[in-house]
């Protein structure tokens, strides 16, 4: 099975008065990326929850490397990793959010 990563824009409402993305904005997309490899693997969130299985968010560890700003394109690769019997780890890229651009100086 071929996963892309997950493609997005930063957006104005997500940033400061310094067009920086505010750093609770990091978690929420971790939780984009996450539905959208279940949809990908062809387990959709609601049908999940259909099933009347739930899958908390127990923890979060960020990493802060660089920041994302206003408008900068981005894309994450998240892997799911078998944590236990009933347990299941999202483990995102190991540079966190790869930046998109068409020139670099």
């Amino acid at each position: 099975m071929n996963i892309r990563p997950y493609r997005r824009k930063a957006y104005y409402y997500e940033t400061d008065r310094m067009d920086i993305v505010h750093h609770s904005n990091y978690v929420r997309w971790l939780e984009e990326t996450r539905v959208d490899l279940l949809e990908q693997i062809g387990c959709p969130f609601a049908e999940i929850e259909k099933r009347g299985l739930v899958s908390p968010v127990l923890s979060v560890e960020t990493n802060y490397r660089f920041p994302v700003r206003f408008g900068d394109e981005f894309e994450r690769l998240l892997v799911a990793v078998l944590a236990g019997r009933s347990k299941t780890a999202f483990i995102a890229d190991t540079s966190l959010i790869t930046l998109l651009f068409d020139n670099l100086l």
